[in-house]
């Protein structure tokens, strides 16, 4: 699958599709980003972490 794209997976068509919006929008801010320096990037630890907090707890009600 050389030169594909994007491949975006989630548990259905809907969360599939909103993987490729958040991939294409950080591609744009990344992008635009270089036009005024070199973008410091998070590092993948970090990335991960924040995937997991956001996964278990956004939308969920604390009470």
């Amino acid at each position: 699958m050389a030169n594909h794209g994007l491949v975006g997976v989630g548990r259905s068509v809907d969360e599939a599709f909103t993987v490729c919006q958040v991939v294409e929008k950080c591609a744009r801010i990344y992008a635009w980003s270089k036009t005024i320096g070199q973008p410091v990037v998070i590092p993948e630890q970090d990335v991960l972490h924040l995937g997991r907090a956001y996964r278990s707890t956004y939308g969920q009600s604390s009470k």
